[in-house]
């Protein structure tokens, strides 16, 4: 079943926590609650931007021994990722304007 074309979720960003200024050298520009379909909430959803300053959307993770760490949520497909990115950094900038 290909869930791309059977499933359109719509996300909804919440309560936006920009990050302290001093976050900002890590790129962590702040964390949200990220509401799917009006039913559904994944809290931590981190905000943060690459070396080359481009944005993007960080899912919250769990540290396990020897550094490593594995997501707790996250989007099944490439394709799913690049339409929740798309919605939740075009909401942001509608709170920015």
């Amino acid at each position: 079943m290909d869930h791309d074309e059977t499933c359109p979720l719509f996300y909804e960003v919440s309560d936006f926590q920009p990050a302290p200024e001093h976050s900002h050298c890590h790129g962590l520009e702040g964390f949200l609650k990220l509401i799917i379909n009006g039913c559904f909430v994944i809290n931590d959803v981190a905000l943060r931007r690459t070396r080359e300053g481009r944005p993007y959307v960080r899912m919250p993770y769990k540290r396990v021994e020897g550094g490593k760490h594995y997501d707790l949520a996250f989007p099944i497909s490439h394709k799913e990722r690049a339409r929740l990115e798309a919605q939740v950094l075009a909401q942001l900038v509608e709170v920015d304007t």
